[in-house]
């Protein structure tokens, strides 16, 4: 199963949104399974949100990055930043690349 879909209240999505959320989500889920990645993709505004839900969860705290679709010009170039972006979530958060598991602990780290 991917990652979910964010629709935004009282907005019709764009079908292209929802299909390349669909895709960023089911890569994530295929590269970091379990870690509850959230894609949200808006068209109006340029914008595609990667939101790790599982930290955001433990931590109180939204895991999130926001990648500007104007400075990528293929679906597969979005794609692949998602992925990183994804990776990056993980790292900063000192947890492992790998699928998650239930049970693994999830503590606060300093970032800064």
């Amino acid at each position: 199963m991917g990652g979910l879909i964010q629709e935004e209240p009282g907005k019709k999505q764009e079908l292209s949104d929802i299909i390349l959320a669909k895709q960023i989500g089911d890569t994530l889920e295929k590269h970091y399974p379990g870690w509850g990645w959230m894609v949200h993709v808006n068209s109006e505004t340029g914008l595609v949100d990667v939101t790790n839900t599982v930290l955001a969860s433990h931590l109180a705290r939204l895991h999130a990055f926001r990648i500007k679709r104007s400075d990528l010009t293929f679906e597969d170039e979005i794609v692949r930043q998602a992925v990183w972006a994804g990776g990056e979530i993980l790292e900063r958060m000192n947890m492992p690349r790998a699928r998650y598991k239930d049970g693994r602990e999830v503590v606060k780290v300093d970032c800064g």
